[in-house]
């Protein structure tokens, strides 16, 4: 086989289309890398205070996604045209496959037009607290990550779940504009003489609460109280009567929770005695007690009941400080803990990048994947090797790689004929008139021959001025020759 012959083209071919190929597969693995880094960047440049800024960074992810498609769809007709594809004839075959594929794509057609009205109607932006019911389940949690195709939410026990936008057709938004904090507690009714009496002492614990400093920059409402609302009859003998006392407060978005954990908590101070004592008082045991008074018990974390010792000889005691510290931080634990998750995504540095980056010379100090360092290395060295095969021109030097130029074959030229090998019967027109002349008085022994030798050199004489020096002294020759 001729190897020799088969290296050359295989040599010849990755001058000409490898490094090129080469380079395009290394920019099409840098695309969606570099548009992570541009979303990460301006979205740490955006305020995450604002209301706006969730709009902006759903904006920035969309307008990533679309110039990454423009990048792959340039990248691709590149390809093609380095590697001598005709786009023109691939026009017709190109129809019929993007017909085919959006037909069989229609859910993928239907999700990016869903993500794009999401974005531009502002239903929801990255930072908001979202629900969405859907067929198969409902999710709940913070939007981490919006693209025209889907949203990305993390749930509060730290899942991440995509949701593609065309499925997003009922979708609850709890921290949009503004929100509210709703407190439902019930109170003992024995608790206060009247219910005027719960009403003021209710509302002046909620009031102390929110009066706090870590609460008060998010209360954006006065309080609405909404006194029984409920009334539950004791479920076990000796348990008292109670009311469901309900608060109403207006929140800035996102912190309804944070709210209602700081005002449940002092509510529930307020009237911890009265929990307390009429816990201890019933005369009926613990195994009495039906699961729902159970769960009302786990919920405000009620004091566990005395010995009856203890509690038959002496009045309920106040708890010790550290004992009502604990139990305080417990009662504001009730609530799922949202703010608290919505607090710690926010506060981490890369919410898809990996916990801990190595911090080594590939990295650059941790700004990067070392793996994106590999690749704008190989990038680079593919540009220096592409740079080696361009062709200098003729005054210029060539590059090392660049194809050995060899000279263009032209067509042999036709032969000329000098004039020295041009028979002597070539003669221009004027001569054989001369010559004739000379000649004419000469005796030839067949006299047909000279008109017919006269009239065949007529046809083939040039206008050659130098024949005329060749041709005269043939003529004088012929004239002298008897």
């Amino acid at each position: 086989m001729p190897y020799a012959y088969i290296m050359e083209l295989t040599k010849h071919w990755i001058i000409a289309h490898g490094f090129a190929l080469a380079i395009l597969v290394i920019i099409g693995f840098l695309i969606p890398r570099i548009g992570r880094r541009i979303i990460n960047d301006m979205s740490h440049a955006i305020d995450e205070d604002t209301e706006a800024s969730k709009g902006r960074k759903a904006i920035i992810g969309a307008i990533v996604y679309i110039a990454e498609a423009i990048a792959y769809a340039a990248l691709i007709i590149t390809a093609m045209h380095n590697l001598g594809i005709n786009l023109a004839a691939a026009a017709i075959p190109a129809t019929v496959v993007s017909a085919a594929v959006g037909f069989g794509s229609q859910k993928i057609i239907g999700d990016l037009l869903g993500g794009f009205f999401i974005i531009t109607e502002k239903q929801y932006g990255v930072g908001d607290w979202v629900k969405f019911f859907g067929s198969a389940a409902t999710v709940e949690g913070d939007v981490v990550k919006m693209t025209l195709r889907a949203t990305t939410i993390r749930t509060i026990n730290g899942d991440e779940i995509t949701v593609p936008n065309g499925e997003a057709r009922m979708c609850v938004n709890s921290s949009a504009r503004w929100a509210r904090a709703v407190i439902s507690i019930p109170v003992p009714i024995t608790a206060g003489s009247s219910m005027a009496e719960i009403k003021t002492r209710t509302l002046a614990a909620a009031q102390h609460a929110i009066n706090d400093p870590e609460l008060s920059p998010h209360i954006r409402s006065d309080i609405t109280f909404q006194a029984a609302t409920d009334v539950i009859p004791p479920t076990a003998m000796g348990l008292p009567w109670t009311a469901t006392m309900r608060l109403l407060i207006d929140v800035a978005p996102g912190k309804q929770w944070l709210i209602e954990r700081g005002v449940r908590a002092a509510v529930i101070d307020e009237w911890w005695k009265d929990y307390g004592e009429k816990a201890s008082s019933a005369v009926v045991s613990s195994e009495g007690i039906d699961d729902s008074f159970r769960r009302f018990s786990l919920d405000t974390h009620t004091p566990p009941v005395l010995d009856e010792e203890t509690h038959s000889t002496n009045p309920p005691a106040d708890p010790d400080p550290e004992t009502a510290r604990a139990l305080t931080h417990a009662a504001e634990t009730i609530d799922l803990p949202r703010t608290e998750v919505m607090r710690e995504i926010q506060e981490q540095s890369e919410e898809d990048a990996p916990p801990q980056r190595s911090h080594g010379l590939l990295s650059f100090g941790g700004r990067v994947r070392p793996s994106t360092s590999i690749l704008i290395i190989c990038l680079l060295g593919f540009l220096a090797l592409g740079s080696m095969t361009l062709s200098g021109g003729e005054n210029n030097k060539a590059g090392w790689l660049a194809p050995t130029q060899t000279p263009i074959p032209t067509e042999p030229a036709a032969p000329v004929w000098k004039e020295s090998t041009i028979p002597s019967e070539s003669v221009e027109p004027s001569m054989p008139s001369s010559s004739a002349e000379s000649t004419m008085p000469v005796p030839s022994s067949s006299p047909s021959s000279t008109p017919s030798e006269t009239t065949l050199e007529t046809p083939t004489t040039t206008d050659e001025p130098t024949v005329e020096s060749s041709s005269s002294p043939s003529a004088a020759e012929s004239t002298t020759a008897p």
